[in-house]
């Protein structure tokens, strides 16, 4: 990895991290969703048909046409099949990155997939494939983590589709990784966009009040909770989730200094970390 990667940043000295590898390898074995679900372009062809009927494209006519072809694919083989096929390489290399990413550390994924990614931008493997960096977890957040969150995603999908919520569960979601020699740390935070999940009720929806779902957006941690009024045998899921990491360590460096500076008589808890914080 470039050097400059690790330019100006903030060593640190605590904090409870793992091998960015061991973290990869401990998120495959999460709890699998309740939820049932697919991963699916069928989201994307509809978009693409919307675009069309604006534009009047016809090279949209034959992107909707070739990405038809996948759809029907994946609906009839495994994701392992196809990909010998060498279908999935032409719409993953050519088509997603063309709509979705632009130099970025980007992801592609199915529902409720822990760490199966579909695809991955060149940069997003670069940073994956150094050895040197650790993840800093929350030991509490880090066991249950990946069943929660699954439970969570579908349930916030289900209450802004059918109840007109507003609900992001992501929206304070964050990834700090530290160079294991050099104690450095860079910051990023995730954007995880759902435009292209879609959920299905296969039942009658339950009527949840005001009151039911404020309680259970104040319980993010009651998996019981959000099974009961969300139940999963009431719903199916298909498409796919896109997830976008943005470096914002510099945005911490200056939050750190104004705190810093902020204190009263100029003194800090972070007074030791001055010295190794470099203004770009």
């Amino acid at each position: 990895m470039d050097n400059s990667l690790t330019d100006n940043l903030i060593p640190t000295f605590s904090g409870d991290y793992i091998a960015l590898t061991e973290f990869r390898a401990r998120m495959e074995q999460d709890v699998l969703s309740p939820y049932q679900a697919r991963f699916s372009i069928s989201t994307l062809i509809k978009e693409f048909k919307r675009k069309n009927a604006l534009l009047k494209n016809d090279p949209l006519d034959h992107a909707v046409i070739h990405l038809e072809g996948v759809e029907a694919k994946l609906r009839e083989m495994s994701w392992e099949a196809l990909s010998e096929q060498g279908d999935l390489d032409t719409l993953m290399v050519h088509m997603f990155p063309s709509f979705f990413f632009k130099d970025q550390m980007g992801f592609i994924k199915g529902p409720f997939e822990s760490n199966d990614f579909r695809f991955q931008t060149d940069d997003f493997l670069v940073l994956l494939a150094n050895e040197n960096w650790e993840v800093k977890v929350s030991s509490e957040k880090f066991m249950h983590n990946g069943g929660m969150q699954n439970i969570l995603l579908a349930g916030a999908i289900v209450l802004n589709t059918f109840y007109g919520q507003n609900v992001d569960i992501y929206s304070s979601e964050g990834m700090t990784l530290r160079d294991r020699v050099t104690k450095t740390e860079r910051h990023f935070k995730f954007n995880i966009q759902l435009d292209y999940l879609e959920a299905k009720a296969l039942k009658p929806l339950k009527k949840l009040s005001t009151q039911q779902i404020h309680r259970l957006l104040n319980n993010l941690d009651d998996p019981e909770l959000w099974i009961k009024y969300i139940p999963p045998e009431n719903f199916f899921f298909e498409g796919f989730v896109i997830g976008v990491l943005s470096d914002v360590t510099k945005t911490e460096i200056l939050s750190t200094l104004k705190e810093m500076a902020g204190d009263e008589g100029g003194k800090s808890d972070h007074e030791y970390d001055l010295k190794y914080i470099e203004i770009l």
